[in-house]
């Protein structure tokens, strides 16, 4: 198996280990508590990767109020991941 093939596999348990974080944290952590300054930096990383997915769905989550941008986010992340794989492989 290719180095480049398994530094991506890492790279998209990666991303979907901190995006899960970033879901968690934003239902419990709040301003003052001792991992706010971890979610800010997570907030900082992750939101220009969910902003084009919370446009896409902006209509459903006003509608609805959830945000499925996430979860929308790791099946394209996925999705290129797979893509990538049969290419490369």
């Amino acid at each position: 198996m290719s180095i480049l093939l398994i530094i991506l596999g890492y790279a998209y348990r990666l991303l979907s280990f901190v995006l899960l974080l970033y879901v968690v944290f934003s239902w419990f952590v709040r301003p003052g508590s001792s991992l706010w300054n971890l979610y800010c930096t997570l907030a900082k990383l992750l939101e220009p990767l969910l902003s084009p997915f919370r446009k896409l769905l902006s209509g459903l989550t006003y509608s609805i109020g959830i945000d499925f941008s996430p979860y929308l986010l790791i099946l394209t992340a996925g999705l290129v991941y797979r893509i990538l794989y049969m290419v490369i492989r």
